[in-house]
């Protein structure tokens, strides 16, 4: 993978290097400029190939240690019926805790005094 990014890197310095000889001697190239695009074209195409591709290499990695983590159904069934002295690893997939629901607390307003001249508005508010 390194060595087709280093290609396309190598694509992009020639053909900077096309245009900025075309400028130096006062003869800007149009198709030096486009050939300039294309590169850049490729080259972020094939930054977003290796950047996917080490993105599917984490995931594979990561999906290696749960299955290391996690015990397969014949271990977990060979473990009850040897019921060893070792504690097993906590599972990563275990239950969480049911939430608690707090019921909500009654909001109080503040009222601006020119918006509410009357001295129980807080009473109208509350309910």
């Amino acid at each position: 993978m390194n060595t087709i990014i280093q290609g396309q890197l190598d694509r992009v310095e020639a053909a900077l290097n096309t245009l900025t000889a075309s400028i130096e001697s006062y003869n800007p190239s149009v198709p030096a400029a486009v050939d300039l695009l294309a590169a850049d074209d490729q080259l972020q195409q094939g930054v977003k190939l290796h950047a996917s591709s080490i993105s599917n290499l984490l995931i594979s990695i990561q999906l290696a240690n749960i299955k290391q983590i996690t015990p397969t159904s014949s271990a977990s069934g060979a473990q009850s019926k040897n019921k060893s002295s070792k504690p097993s690893p906590p599972s990563l997939y275990s239950p969480r805790p049911a939430k608690v629901s707090f019921p909500p607390p009654r909001l109080r307003f503040p009222t601006i005094p020119a918006m509410c001249p009357s001295p129980n508005c807080w009473s109208t508010l509350e309910t």
